[in-house]
């Protein structure tokens, strides 16, 4: 008796993982204040809109006015409830000038690039995500 696969599989890849969910995401996370609430749910919207199943590493690009390791605490969150998937975190620095060069790049790496930020973004950030082509998911705004 021969079972065929249902087409809602995946398909194995040659190393024996699954093709289709070996994606990785870069998403870069602009924090701009150190409300803990607002960082709270943006971590939940992150974890929302693109992490569900759907990428198997995440490159989490953190900006923030919070120096390294203190930016940690802001994302600490998202890392301690995704423990299923691997999360590689880099501090991405602070300001407009930091963010078009991690954007530029990013997509001229080819990568897949996601802009998560909380409420209260400067107008200067979003005219360098603009430039990119890319729309911002804001922490407590409907997308």
């Amino acid at each position: 008796m021969s079972y065929g696969q249902p087409p809602s599989t995946a398909t194995p890849s040659r190393s024996g993982g699954v093709t289709g969910v070996n994606k990785v995401l870069s998403a870069v996370v602009i924090l701009c204040s150190q409300d803990d609430s607002m960082n709270r749910y943006l971590v939940y919207e992150l974890v929302r809109e693109g992490l569900r199943g759907r990428y198997k590493k995440i490159e989490l690009h953190v900006m923030s006015p919070l120096p390294p390791p203190l930016y940690l605490k802001q994302v600490r969150d998202l890392l301690l409830s995704n423990i299923h998937v691997s999360i590689v975190v880099k501090y991405a620095g602070h300001g407009p000038d930091s963010l078009k060069a991690l954007l530029q790049r990013l997509v001229e790496s080819g990568s897949s690039v996601r802009v998560y930020s909380t409420r209260g973004l400067g107008s200067e950030y979003l005219e360098v995500i603009k430039q990119f082509g890319i729309n911002p998911i804001v922490a407590g705004e409907s997308s």
